[in-house]
């Protein structure tokens, strides 16, 4: 495994923190992990110690700022997301999001509270109420956010561990039946690299034949910035419930492709 941190991950990080990725724990190939060469002693540990050790991290850095870089494995750019986290004075974190995919350029944003998640999409004018289960397959970087990462344990049809250095690897392999996507076959893998205090790191994501991996960036930690900079939903738009979120991606990007260019004359 080899990270190339540019600072250590502590609860006391500075706002420009980032850690970056430069080579995932492997891939799976008929089932099992193929491990990049690594000069560091690998040792098997419990997949569900790491998932709650990231779950712990989470819940002790509630307010959170986090931008996300999701890209295929020769380093073309998929999309990128920023991940705004902060408690609202009660018991409840409410997480908002905001992303912008590439080829062809689509933008959308989000929130989660009352324990459901709603998106927007600006061209459509549409808002989207996603089932959370199916979270891990749209938006793999926002699995562990919506559901907590333990809960991902229960759906893994198998799941293997590893420590080696500073860095933790969770992987579970979850069936498309057990995620109830129409039209689907195999595996989904989701592999989750977190340093030893359970930082999230990376999230590598097979699924269909298609791997892509996403790196984390945290930008601050202070719930004031937080709330300021988080986005705003709009509001008075009537909830569809019926829809997944590739669905309601599947027809932005229909309207951003059909939109008339402007020309100047």
């Amino acid at each position: 495994y080899k990270f190339v941190p540019t600072k250590g991950a502590t609860q006391s990080d500075s706002p420009s923190n980032s850690v970056s990725v430069s080579q995932s724990a492997g891939q799976i190939t008929n089932g099992m992990l193929v491990r990049p060469k690594t000069n560091l002693p690998v040792e098997a540990i419990s997949a569900e110690g790491v998932l709650a050790k990231l779950d712990n991290w989470t819940t002790n850095h509630q307010n959170c700022h986090s931008k996300l870089e999701t890209s295929f494995p020769g380093g073309s750019l998929v999309g990128k997301m920023d991940i705004y986290s902060y408690t609202n004075g009660t018991d409840e974190i409410i997480t908002k999001l905001k992303a912008e995919m590439f080829s062809p350029a689509m933008k959308f944003q989000g929130v989660k509270e009352n324990g459901k998640l709603r998106v927007y999409f600006p061209q459509s004018d549409q808002m989207i109420e996603p089932d959370m289960t199916r979270m891990m397959v749209d938006m793999p970087s926002m699995a562990g956010t919506a559901m907590g990462a333990k809960a991902l344990l229960k759906l893994a049809k198998s799941s293997f561990a590893e420590s080696a250095g500073d860095t933790e690897v969770v992987t579970l392999v979850i069936g498309s039946e057990k995620l109830k996507i129409p039209q689907a076959s195999g595996d989904v893998t989701m592999t989750m690299h977190i340093n030893r205090e359970g930082r999230l790191l990376s999230v590598d994501q097979q699924a269909q034949g298609q791997r892509i991996i996403t790196t984390m960036n945290y930008i601050s930690f202070d719930r004031e910035t937080i709330m300021h900079e988080a986005p705003v939903m709009p509001t008075g738009k009537n909830t569809v419930t019926n829809k997944t979120l590739v669905q309601a991606m599947q027809e932005e990007v229909g309207l951003v492709i059909s939109k008339p260019l402007r020309t100047k004359i």
